[in-house]
């Protein structure tokens, strides 16, 4: 216990440093030199290998074992877990410990569920590194696209406050990366070192052979390792996710505020100078929007996917329990986490058919006010072509899709959480009822 005890505490002491490192230390002064240093960071963690910006616009990625290294390595490892864990949920051998075995020792039943479950999100998780890293290799990524056209941004195109928040934004995220990252890790870490105590003291106690042992001491940290490399990577796209969500928000606020305060304008003139701007910076968010839409809906679509597995393995898993220990509560809580993740992120995703929604209304009462005024034939022009594209902008899907299955919007996210409720019910009641 004070092994423990000293091992959180300076994990705790380390963690507190580096916060107080971020915070103190120079940062970064502009939207451009944030894009600059992070990018290189969801590279490794969510690529697995890097590359400049030179290498990638020239189409010259070398194409070496040295610089797909690290991918190679984490890949074959968790091919390795993703086999192993097959044969061993479907097979029995005296070279490994039984399931049964397994349950007694940790006190829960049906582990089983979760051995296919752990295949299945490996699986899912390396078919998702996959696609985004043969998009990397052949040039074709959205995600870069969408980075290297706000590479250059210009920080004056924002408000002050804004800047401001997108900066302390930045900050609050590289502090949220290292908490989890760190949280994770131990997590891993004590969680290793419980299950390594627990199959030694079963070794102790003869429930387990001396073969066996040796088994859980070459598989136990493959698994640890495969776990942090699915979390890391779900982090890093995560917190660069947010990060760009909330700078696509900050400016649809903005262009939001500018539309509002231009409203009430009757100078023809003016009209046409509003409507230039009005429209060239609605079709870079609209376009800005799409891109990012492009780069996240197939991971969005693999996480609904994700998240609705372990839903139904969490309803069948606590239905085969006898009684609730500390291991089985401690897995259904663990559970419910990717369903509370899941809901959380498509919660951050709904603002922009809201946006969409008040810029056309406002354009809308503008247009309306305008069309009562005697408008000279050089202005007829304009005023079809703001017609016509203010039609268009109410039906343009202007946000965000989980793959091709639906467009998020906050009714559809309620619904998504009103519809997983009584699916769940239906079969757990279907579960007790074959019991």
């Amino acid at each position: 216990m004070d092994c423990f005890r000293l091992i959180i505490k300076n994990s705790v002491a380390v963690i507190l440093l580096k916060i107080a490192n971020l915070i103190w230390s120079k940062t970064e002064s502009s939207i451009s030199e944030i894009i600059d240093s992070g990018y290189p960071y969801l590279q490794y963690l969510f690529l697995r290998f890097k590359y400049s910006w030179e290498e990638y616009e020239q189409q010259r990625i070398p194409k070496t074992f040295r610089r797909f290294y690290a991918a190679i390595l984490i890949s074959l490892n968790a091919w390795f877990n993703i086999i192993f864990l097959t044969i061993y949920s479907n097979t029995e051998s005296s070279i490994w410990i039984n399931l049964k075995d397994i349950e007694k020792i940790i006190d829960c039943e049906r582990f089983d569920l979760l051995v296919i479950a752990f295949v299945i999100l490996f699986g899912i998780g390396e078919y998702t590194w996959f696609c985004y890293f043969r998009q990397a290799i052949t040039y074709k990524m959205f995600t870069h696209k969408i980075i290297y056209k706000n590479l250059h941004f210009d920080d004056t195109r924002l408000a002050t406050n804004y800047r401001r928040y997108i900066f302390i934004h930045h900050l609050f995220i590289k502090i949220s990366a290292h908490l989890c990252g760190a949280f994770i890790i131990t997590g891993i870490i004590v969680a290793y070192v419980i299950d390594t105590y627990i199959v030694i003291q079963a070794y102790i106690n003869n429930q387990i052979t001396i073969e066996k042992l040796t088994l859980c001491f070459f598989t136990f940290p493959s698994l640890a390792i495969q776990f942090i490399s699915i979390s890391t990577m779900l982090l890093a796209g995560t917190f660069a996710s947010s990060f760009f969500v909330e700078f696509l928000k900050i400016r649809m606020k903005q262009f939001y505020i500018f539309l509002k305060h231009n409203e009430s304008s009757k100078n023809i003139p003016k009209l046409k100078f509003n409507w230039n701007c009005i429209h060239r910076e609605y079709v870079e968010l609209y376009d800005e929007t799409a891109l990012f839409d492009k780069s996240i809906s197939f991971a969005l679509l693999n996480m609904e996917t994700a998240s609705k597995i372990l839903s139904i393995t969490a309803c069948v898993f606590y239905s085969r329990q006898t009684k609730m220990s500390p291991t089985n509560t401690m897995i259904m809580l663990g559970i419910s986490l990717a369903f509370v993740y899941t809901a959380i992120l498509y919660s951050r995703l709904v603002f922009p058919p809201k946006y969409n929604h008040h810029y056309c209304r406002l354009l809308l009462n503008r247009m309306a006010r305008k069309s009562i005024v005697k408008y000279h034939n050089r202005h007829k022009n304009l005023i079809i072509k703001s017609n016509l594209f203010i039609q268009t902008m109410s039906d343009n899907h202007f946000g965000f899709h989980c793959g091709q299955i639906f467009f998020i919007t906050k009714f559809q996210v309620v619904e998504l959480f009103m519809m997983n409720l009584p699916l769940i019910i239906l079969f757990y009641k279907k579960i007790c009822m074959a019991k």
